[in-house]
């Protein structure tokens, strides 16, 4: 697996996955962590839409809380 060629992949338009730009080394090990090759930018419009994917969640499931503790 070591002496297999470098595979690169190009993103043409990564604007449409709403990632600015997302620099990873070819040193770095399969596993790395994305969240550190990304710029502060993205990484909080990241979390602005998870936060929000979470309030929509809870938000859904009221009903069924308060009829839970009742």
């Amino acid at each position: 697996m070591l002496n297999e060629p470098m595979i690169e992949i190009e993103i043409d338009e990564p604007e449409i996955l709403g990632i600015a730009s997302l620099v990873v080394e070819e040193e770095e090990a399969f596993d790395v962590n994305l969240a550190d090759c990304m710029n502060e930018g993205d990484l909080g419009k990241v979390a602005d839409e998870l936060m929000g994917l979470v309030d929509a969640d809870i938000a859904s499931r009221k009903d069924w809380v308060e009829m839970f503790v009742r």
